[in-house]
């Protein structure tokens, strides 16, 4: 059986490890050892046991007992800590790391033998005065100087001992009670951190204080020697080239009375003076890096120093040279110049000439590209002479810094241009000789600073700066020539604005408007800046073309050179009368403009003498306003409210034009279907001396082929669609359009198509130009007046998003005072106040049990479904699915019949259905004539059901009734008491004066469309009060489409009243609210 016997810890090995500890566990281990995590090792007689400390991650500190021994060829390690696990731990493995490591020189154990020797004290020689100290060892070798830090005692003879090393593994983790505060900062000063075994290296400036702090505590040695080093003078030093046989030299440095001596890399340079022990500055420029290849200088040839002369010149001072260079040797020492010329330049890529700026450095005669440089030294060969230029590379540097503050930036050597045309410039151009603010046109406004501004503040800084002759950012400020077409008629001139510029007609429409579309809105006392094609650019004060720029932003489309303008924008010709820019051709517009430039107000019109009517103060100024926009070649829109007469302002104002002469082509009048007849009747009573035709039904064919015949021709917007071929190369005097908001949607065909029809006066009459947004009322101003409002990104961008998702007030004015010469509006509460009181009852009614389970059940069913639509699909791409989830929640507070699920089919009660019995009989016996409008024609007929249960009589009007005016007549003029109306059918144009009340049984999302229907009753005519009920189904979504109501009306009233309404962001949150 083999003996056991203990093994040194310094013979371990890495292969020894494996078999007690983890892969982990040696892991960790390992990663405390480098991290500096032993603390303090004490060993045992022989190396054979360790005790030790070892600083945990939470530092906390265990102490632990390592050792081995061997048994044959096998090794066996034990160990024992005072750690949670206790044996074979992480904090043993670090410590045998630790082992391995400082085992690989055997110089620790000899020297720790040595150590114990020293502290051996005699009797009678010595005895121990003082504590142990750290010393610091300077360890030079032919290029660096290392630091070893040991630990030793004073003795009786006042001499320290070689001490014992102590091993610093890493700066980071320092122990405070092992090194003092400032001995740490120290050696952090001195650490290399790149490695794990630190070395602590003497270098830059670091080391320099490190130097003059170990120096300072008087234990700082050089070597074995305990001489303590002191600091000594600071010294010059010499450069000997000593000749050498065989025609060799060979570069010594030496240093006033100091024989033996070793540089030390440090910052500023220093000496170590190795026979005296002293340290001291040495006064150079030279870096340490090329002091330190002078010292070990190779032997060399005269030839290889004739061949190396350039090299040796650029790198070092003249008293470095060997005397046989200085003889073909000039050096040039002189002040700086700095020095900027502005020139012109080709480059490859560019078709015209660039403007650039030569920058140089020049010292007496010698001229250099303004680039950073690191030599100070710049070596040239002139005349068979040797010149070493010393270059200020600080004040180069500054220089450069000046050029780039100004945003000049160098051109690289690839992208140089092909020539400078400076005269004078004759060399080849250089990498850092040419700077750019940039190329033309783009980089313009840059350049002109810097002519302006930025050559003042290079003078400033101290550069030279001269401008080439060529020099040239071609920048003209041309006389400007508006050109007026006014060939084309039906309300439309076009413009172009040019400038001649050496012979060549330069467009500058299209100029103006790329500038502007990538910029902001200049102000009137800029200056524009165009490039032109021919390389030019043309300065155009703001102030000159104020008039034209908005324009240029609505209406310039860029497809030809020409801005076709509206005439009711004529009047901005006037405004360029102040500017020096000279108009040309236009006659008829000049003419108008001048007109408009004279108004002073509306004129009064005589009603035409034919006149079947007598017309009313405030119709009286409709048919003054309507004369005035005719004169001057305008078209508008008569949005008074519903029942004040339209339509007789309107009969009045055509009656005058045929007075006039004026209607010679014929005035053409589209309505609703449901209108036509309203409209013939209206004409055969008012205007009966007029000449007028119904192009409707099956036998319009032979009334479209004579047009020519009638002073007004009366059509429905789908027949205008169906003959587009007769109208499409026709032109009326006038064109009216009844209920216009029928072209609200610029999308429908309907209303591409009546935008095309042509006349001199275009006149919409709605008593609701704008429904649910702005852009419907841009649809009816595009066809009265097209060109008031610009194009439709103009208008979303400047109007509608700022109003209607912002609530921006100011935009509402601004948006209200353009169109408040073109849209008259008058409203029953401003004219009529002999019109009898209108009340609005908000009658709220409670769903039963079962009907209002069923709404409960469809809107949290249809709430989830409609979540994971918009979760899934999204917003925009989920509509039909929504709006059938609101449609069927609005069935459901209707009348459980309307809503086609098994689920409705049980429910008896019906809460508005109930009302309405319960009040219909006593409104009835007070003598009321009601009007009943309902969406959902079903709902009428469920209505109708209950009327004939109650023996009411009633008329009915919905999209299936074909005789229209049977019914109406039975309850106007008749015995019928009620009349049932669908919202679509008979919400316009109806004159239902008998009723005075009207019953909303279900709301509608438009607050307009319910108004419209309300006046069919409370309009001109009527003599008695108005009561109008809204049924409202509490807790539901009828009351969420009467806040949208709301939100809408505060829209319009922002438009034409300029107050402030709330802004809906349309957020899918608000969206799904309603199912709440």
């Amino acid at each position: 059986m083999p003996s056991t016997q203990p093994k040194p810890l310094a013979q371990l090995t890495s292969k020894n490890l494996a078999s007690f500890f983890s892969e982990i566990t040696l892991s960790k281990g390992q990663q405390y050892f480098k991290e500096g995590r032993v603390l303090a090792v004490d060993y045992s007689e022989g190396h054979l046991t360790a005790s030790a400390t070892v600083l945990s991650s939470t530092n906390q500190k265990y102490a632990l007992i390592v050792g081995a021994f061997s048994s044959g060829s096998q090794t066996f390690i034990f160990s024992q800590c005072d750690c949670p696990v206790g044996k074979c731990c992480k904090h043993a493995a670090a410590v045998i790391y630790h082992f391995i490591s400082h085992s690989n020189n055997n110089d620790d154990i000899v020297e720790s033998w040595l150590e114990k020797l020293d502290d051996i004290t005699d009797e009678k020689e010595t005895e121990e005065i003082d504590e142990r100290q750290h010393l610091y060892v300077l360890r030079l070798t032919s290029k660096n100087c290392f630091v070893e830090i040991r630990k030793g005692k004073l003795n009786k003879k006042g001499f320290y001992g070689k001490g014992s090393v102590i091993a610093i593994s890493n700066p980071n983790y320092l122990s405070s009670w092992k090194f003092s505060e400032e001995e740490i900062k120290l050696i952090r000063l001195l650490a290399d951190q790149n490695h794990y075994d630190c070395k602590l290296t003497i270098k830059k400036e670091e080391g320099y204080l490190a130097l003059k702090k170990m120096l300072a505590t008087g234990r700082c040695f050089l070597g074995d020697d305990r001489t303590p080093l002191r600091i000594n003078e600071t010294k010059d030093i010499s450069f000997i080239w000593n000749s050498l046989q065989g025609n060799q030299q060979q570069l010594h440095l030496e240093l006033a009375n100091v024989e033996n001596w070793q540089l030390l890399p440090t910052e500023p340079v220093t000496y170590i003076d190795t026979d005296n022990f002293n340290i001291g500055e040495i006064n150079t420029d030279i870096p340490i890096e090329k002091l330190m290849l002078l010292k070990h200088a190779p032997v060399m040839s005269d030839a290889n120093v004739e061949q190396l002369s350039h090299q040796l010149i650029k790198h070092f001072p003249v008293n470095v040279l060997p005397e046989t260079l200085l003889v073909e040797f000039e050096e040039v020492n002189l002040p700086l110049i700095k020095k900027i010329t502005l020139t012109m330049a080709q480059f490859s890529n560019q078709v015209q000439l660039q403007p650039v700026v030569i920058a140089e450095f020049i010292y007496g005669d010698i001229s250099f590209p303004a680039h950073s440089n690191k030599d100070r030294f710049t070596i040239l060969k002139q005349h068979s002479k040797n010149i070493k230029v010393i270059r200020d590379l600080r004040a180069e540097q500054y220089a450069i810094d000046d050029l780039h503050l100004l945003s000049l930036g160098a051109i690289a050597s690839e992208y140089l241009p092909l020539e400078a045309l400076q005269e004078g410039v004759e060399r080849q151009l250089e990498e850092g000789s040419v700077w750019t603010l940039g190329h033309l046109p783009e980089g313009i406004q840059d350049w002109i600073g810097f002519t302006t501004v930025g050559i003042e503040q290079c003078k400033n800084s101290g550069f030279i700066v001269e401008v080439a002759d060529d020099f040239d950012l071609k920048i003209v400020e041309p006389e400007l020539i508006i050109d007026i077409d006014d060939q084309e008629d039906l309300g439309w001139f076009s413009m172009a604005l040019t400038a001649d510029i050496d012979g060549q007609q330069i467009s500058l429409l299209p100029l103006i408007a790329a500038w502007l579309s990538h910029n902001k809105e200049p102000k009137d006392e800029e200056e524009l800046l165009l490039p032109t094609p021919n390389g030019s650019f043309v300065k155009i004060k703001v102030s000159s073309i104020r008039p034209i720029i908005s324009l240029i932003e609505e209406l310039f489309t860029g497809r030809d050179e020409q801005l076709r303008i509206p005439q009711n924008r004529a009047m901005l010709l006037n405004d360029f009368s102040a500017h020096d820019i000279s108009l040309i051709n236009g006659q008829r517009v000049k003419a108008l403009a001048d007109k408009l430039a004279d108004f002073n107000g509306i004129e009064p019109v005589i009603v035409p003498k034919s006149m079947q009517a007598t017309l009313r103060e405030y119709q009286q100024e409709g048919l003054n306003w309507l004369c005035f926009l005719k004169e001057y070649g305008f078209g508008g829109t008569l949005a008074d409210d519903m029942g004040l007469g339209k339509t007789l302002q309107t009969l009045a104002f055509i009656m005058k034009q045929q007075e006039l002469s004026l209607n010679q082509r014929g005035s053409l009048i589209i309505c609703p279907t449901s209108l036509v007849g309203n409209w013939l009747k209206e004409t055969q009573k008012f205007t009966p001396d007029l000449r007028v035709v119904v192009c409707h039904g099956s036998k319009r064919q032979s009334i479209l082929s004579t047009l020519d015949e009638y002073d007004i021709v009366i059509t429905t917007y789908p027949l205008i669609v169906r003959d587009s071929k007769h109208y499409q190369d026709r032109a009326f005097d006038h064109i009216v359009l009844d209920e216009a908001q029928q072209i609200k949607n610029i999308q429908a065909k309907v209303t591409q198509q009546v935008k095309e029809l042509k006349a001199g006066f275009k006149l919409c009459l709605s008593g609701t130009p704008l429904e649910n947004h702005l852009g419907e009322l841009k649809s009816l101003m595009d066809f009265s007046l097209i060109g008031l409002l610009g194009n439709h990104q103009h208008f979303n961008k400047y109007f509608r998003q700022p109003i209607e998702k912002h609530g921006n007030v100011a935009k509402a004015k601004e948006l209200s005072r353009r169109i408040e010469p073109f849209l008259l509006r008058r409203t029953k509460n401003e004219v009529m106040a002999e019109l009898p009181e209108k009340t609005i009852i908000e009658q709220n009614v409670i769903l039963e049990k079962d009907q209002r389970n069923l709404y409960e059940a469809i809107r949290v069913t249809m709430e989830k479904k409609i979540r994971d639509l918009f979760a899934k699909k999204g917003m925009a791409n989920s509509h039909i699915e929504f709006l059938d989830a609101l449609l069927k929640l609005r069935q459901a507070c209707c009348d459980a019949r309307l809503v086609k699920l098994e689920q409705a089919q049980g429910v008896k009660s019906n809460a508005k259905l109930d009302w309405l019995i319960n009040n219909l009989p006593e409104m009835i016996a007070e003598g009321r004539k009601i009007i009943i409008f309902s969406q959902f024609t079903t709902m009428l007929g469920l209505i109708e059901a209950e009327l004939k249960e109650l023996s009411i009589r009633y008329s009915k009007l919905t999209g299936q009734t074909r005789k229209r005016q049977p019914q109406i007549d039975g309850f106007q003029e008749g015995t019928n008491s009620v009349f049932l109306i669908s919202l679509k059918a008979g919400g316009t144009g109806l004159n239902l004066t008998a009723a005075d009340t009207v019953i909303h049984y279900d709301p509608w999302w438009n607050p307009a469309v319910e108004k419209q229907a309300t006046d069919r009753a409370h309009r001109i005519g009527q003599d008695k009060a108005v009561f109008v009920y809204k049924l409202i189904a509490e807790g539901t979504i009828e009351e969420k489409i009467q806040e949208m109501q709301k939100h809408k009306q505060g829209i319009a009233d922002s438009v034409f009243s300029g107050k402030k309404q709330t802004a809906w962001e349309g957020r899918a949150e608000e969206l799904l609210s309603l199912f709440q």
